[in-house]
């Protein structure tokens, strides 16, 4: 039931899947190596992430619950089978669509949660997950791409 109620931000960039793709020729040790590193990596975005939450309790509350998932990339997992549940039966997967990317204020839930953030590609541009995402995004494709790089090249030999 942990799905259900966990949130996840799935990091993809350009050349992930031919790096992937590279892992199923390499022995297994280089997947669960892939898998260390990618975590390790979004434990450093997950810190991140936590402390650029807003110091209002509802989001120090779903803040604690930010942290690393394991995969062969970057993944921020939030809430979790463990969370507290809110007023009206909500979970943290609930709240930090409402907390990050706002309401209408004209809808039912304006006093619940802020105002719609301002869009940005095909979506909103969200309060502190996704903008902090969107700012350590090139220095986490870095050290996902290095790290590759270099499992790679340890497990080809």
């Amino acid at each position: 039931m942990a799905a259900k109620n966990t949130f996840a931000v799935r990091i993809k960039f350009e050349g992930q899947r031919e790096t992937l793709a590279a892992f199923k020729k390499l022995d297994k040790g280089a997947t669960v190596a892939a898998r260390d590193e990618a975590t390790k990596i979004a434990k450093f975005l997950a810190e991140r992430i936590r402390a650029k939450a807003p110091s209002d309790r509802r989001y120090q509350n779903l803040a604690v619950t930010v942290r690393a998932g394991r995969d062969r990339v970057p993944v921020i997992l939030i809430g979790g089978r463990a969370n507290p549940r809110v007023s009206g039966g909500g979970g943290p997967r609930e709240l930090v669509i409402g907390m990050e990317f706002g309401a209408d204020q004209a809808g039912p839930n304006a006093w619940r949660f802020p105002a719609r953030t301002p869009r940005l590609g095909g979506g909103n541009a969200g309060y502190w997950i996704y903008p902090t995402a969107r700012a350590n995004q090139a220095e986490v494709i870095r050290m996902w791409f290095d790290a590759m790089d270099e499992i790679i090249a340890e497990w080809s030999e």
